[in-house]
């Protein structure tokens, strides 16, 4: 079984939860319910920080939230310090020469839609309602609003998931795209998403001409 630590030791520690699975340092498995039960357990509530961080309704929540927190920060990272020109640079890829790959600007806008659409439209059911097409239609000459959304983000979203019950995680919603999902899908898959466009926006970084 996987050996729960004290708040003042997981900071250190080698082995964390990670939604539905246990990372032991050396491989990764599927979490067992003796894992997830107890006032250590995944679901369990976890406990104060000093650092201001909310409380949230459990780990599992948190280490979530931990995981987009860290891609959606690299991933705005990335347009800081560039102008207009290479902000919105596409890289042309397929075999037609019309076929454009999305710009660092759209791929940073995009991934910050994707994640106020899970977190906050979906899994924490506040009003609001996302525009896609215009996250992929989206430019700019400075990163300045990137960055100013992202903060805002950045704050909303800890706050409203420290007001949901653990109980969110088996609930059920209804993505547009994937269709009827738990939260525990939502999150993983949103977790999933946003990584792969962090990706996506490292190489874009890189190619893009005098960046």
């Amino acid at each position: 079984g996987m050996r729960h630590l004290a708040p003042s030791a997981r900071g250190a520690a080698r082995r964390v939860a990670i939604p539905r699975a246990v990372w032991t340092g050396g491989e990764l498995r599927w979490a067992s319910r003796r894992d997830c039960a107890g006032r250590r357990g995944i679901l369990a509530s976890r406990s104060t920080r000093e650092d201001g961080m909310p409380e949230f309704a459990s780990n599992e929540i948190e280490t979530a939230w931990g995981q987009l927190e860290s891609a959606l920060n690299q991933l705005v990272g990335l347009t800081g310090g560039l102008d207009g020109d290479q902000l919105n640079w596409r890289p042309v890829t397929g075999p037609r020469a019309d076929e454009d790959a999305n710009s660092l600007y759209v791929l940073a806008s995009h991934a910050l839609g994707v994640a106020e659409q899970a977190t906050l439209f979906m899994l924490c059911r506040e009003p609001g309602e996302r525009d896609r097409a215009a996250e992929f239609a989206s430019s700019g000459q400075t990163s300045e609003a990137l960055e100013g959304r992202w903060a805002s983000l950045r704050e909303r979203i800890p706050a409203s998931l420290s007001r949901i019950p653990a109980t969110a995680l088996i609930e059920t919603f209804e993505h547009p795209v994937r269709g009827t999902e738990s939260g525990r899908q939502l999150l993983v898959a949103t977790i999933t998403h946003v990584s792969s466009h962090l990706g996506h926006a490292e190489l874009t970084r890189d190619l893009i001409p005098d960046a």
